[in-house]
């Protein structure tokens, strides 16, 4: 019989690596507004760009990866993610720095944007009796990345000063380099529908004439907004709105966010009698609404952290719940089915945090977190929507 363990530990681990791609740089923007002289507005358009790359990327994947097979393209993300890690190390003294770390982004959001695409249907391939908490086990290891990422980058630059900033990405790059030569030799399921090669006019044709895809869509877009525009600020919001030292502001904002993202994963991976996705993803949407809303108007730093932190549990199982319900209500989508849902989670992950900052820019930080209660809102809608309907299954 064969053993998947290996398989599921390089899926864990790719998720790690896009945790790194995605909470690096954002512990570094105090650092770049000051040494290279650039504003909040362009320190948001940093993520943007990041997620924006990796929407467009995920667009194409549909059409290439099943062409260029599931080992190739995995194999191919692990590769740009190093070769970004490596540009965000040495290409701010050759070139503009401002646009060295464009550049650098974009190369490493196309590696995560392949790893978003692949990871979930390599994992939802496997023989288990518990997708759905399998599911959430796999996006746990995000979060426990993220974790990793934002302790022992900000201990590191607490102790050895802030010029290490530069050469972190290259000791993260050793993460993604392990990672490539382990899924060059792990076993992978591919399911019977990709091997057929199915049209993907086709594929796409019934996946959009289904109501519920689209409502799935539309709540992948929220969840990646409620989730990012916390994540990628909160280092900054605590540091610059609320008058904390960076070391006190990461700890208490983007890792105890992380901390308790991973724990409501967790915790429902290893749950025995699980509510349905739809009512969890609801009453995630519902905390969330809390978490924004109290980080936002409360007078006290120390309650704005605490709800910041709060946040990771809300939007924990927004994610991975609806990619489980998504895969057991339209079983034969496919990649395309998974990466057109990565889309518009990216989507939510650009869209998010520059709307942020940019109302930040306009106000204060504050009332920014209090206007991104629109997106848990939506994603309650919806969710409750998805639920009081009787839909037919394709």
């Amino acid at each position: 019989m064969i053993s998947y363990i290996s398989t599921r530990i390089a899926c864990y681990n790719g998720l790690i690596v896009q945790a790194a791609i995605n909470n690096l740089l954002p512990l570094f923007y105090v650092i770049i507004q000051r040494d290279f002289n650039v504003s909040v507005e362009k320190l948001g358009m940093l993520t943007a760009v990041n997620f924006v790359t990796q929407l467009l990327v995920d667009l194409f994947a549909a059409a290439f990866v099943d062409r260029l097979g599931w080992r190739r393209s995995i194999c191919l993300s692990h590769i740009l993610a190093v070769a970004g890690f490596a540009a965000l190390s040495f290409l701010p003294g050759m070139i503009d720095p401002y646009m060295a770390v464009v550049i650098s982004v974009i190369v490493y959001a196309s590696g995560s944007a392949i790893i978003e695409v692949m990871v979930s249907p390599i994992v939802e391939a496997l023989p288990s009796t518990d997708k759905g908490g399998q599911m959430a086990l796999l996006h746990s290891f995000y979060c426990w990345g993220q974790l990793a990422v934002v302790l022992l980058s900000t201990v590191a630059l607490a102790v050895f000063g802030e010029w290490l900033w530069k050469y972190l990405p290259l000791f993260w790059a050793i993460v993604p380099i392990v990672n490539f030569f382990l899924f060059l030799k792990t076993p992978l399921v591919i399911p019977d529908h990709v091997q057929e090669k199915k049209r993907l006019g086709s594929e796409l044709r019934a996946l959009f004439t289904n109501p519920m895809f689209l409502l799935m869509m539309l709540m992948m877009l929220c969840a990646g907004a409620c989730e990012l525009a916390m994540a990628q600020w909160a280092s900054y919001f605590a540091e610059a709105a609320l008058g904390t030292s960076k070391l006190l502001g990461d700890l208490l904002g983007p890792c105890m966010f992380a901390l308790f993202m991973g724990a409501g994963r967790l915790t429902y991976s290893l749950a025995q009698r699980k509510p349905s996705p739809p009512q969890i993803v609801a009453m995630c949407a519902g905390l969330c609404i809390v978490c924004y809303a109290v980080a936002g108007l409360s007078g006290n730093a120390y309650v704005s952290l605490a709800a910041c932190a709060l946040t990771g549990l809300s939007v924990s199982l927004m994610w991975p719940c609806t990619f489980s319900y998504a895969a057991s209500c339209l079983p034969v989508g496919g990649t395309a089915m998974f990466a057109l849902l990565a889309t518009c989670g990216d989507i939510g992950c650009a869209l998010g945090p520059a709307v942020m900052g940019y109302i930040a820019d306009l106000s204060s930080f504050r009332t920014a977190l209090t206007s991104m209660t629109v997106f848990p809102m939506l994603l309650l809608a919806a969710s409750v929507f998805v639920q009081t309907k009787r839909w037919r299954r394709n």
